[in-house]
């Protein structure tokens, strides 16, 4: 599986690679996708190092310096990971968090606990049902996005967000690093 923490080196050592790669490199302006609907929407998805049992997966509008905004919901992971959620539409910047949890690493067929770690994602704005996944490889886009904020002051907090998940989507292979692995 793509997602897992320790039993599969290559796609871990990508990511860092790539975590490094773009922690140096800017980001450019583009279309912010922005909505200014406040009607409710679902957002279920999955958190993944493995399928994660039991986080706690809260969502919170992020302010434009890149810190934690106001909570919005949360909710709890059912045995293989799943989450769903509804609140309103945002607008702007929204960061689901995951904390806590446990998962089966597929090589030993351990359970790891996630213990105070946390797994993030983080999205320009929310809309109308949404799947989005929360993984190692969405937290290195956050992170990029974090470091990135105070760098380009002059780019809006959803540009530098679509542009980081964008990068790191392309630089895994993937097209959509917010949109839930398929199920094995």
């Amino acid at each position: 599986m793509l997602y897992q923490l320790r039993s599969v080196k290559v796609p871990v050592l990508t990511a860092i690679f790539l975590m490094t790669a773009f922690s140096q490199a800017g980001c450019s302006s583009g279309s912010t996708g922005t909505s200014s609907s406040s009607a409710p929407t679902t957002v279920s998805g999955v958190v993944s190092a493995g399928p994660v049992n039991g986080a706690t997966v809260t969502a919170y509008l992020l302010n434009a310096n890149g810190s934690q905004g106001a909570k919005l919901l949360s909710t709890t992971t059912d045995s293989v990971g799943r989450y769903s959620m509804s609140l309103d539409a945002q607008p702007s910047p929204v960061v689901f968090v995951a904390t806590g949890g446990s998962y089966v690493e597929e090589a030993s067929n351990l359970t790891i606990s996630i213990g105070s770690a946390q797994l993030r994602t983080v999205l320009s704005n929310t809309s109308l049902t949404q799947q989005i996944a929360i993984t190692p490889i969405t937290e290195i886009a956050v992170q990029h996005v974090l470091s990135s904020v105070s760098a380009n002051s002059g780019s809006s907090l959803s540009s530098l967000i679509q542009t980081a998940n964008a990068k790191i989507a392309s630089g895994m292979g993937l097209t959509d690093i917010t949109l839930p692995p398929a199920d094995p």
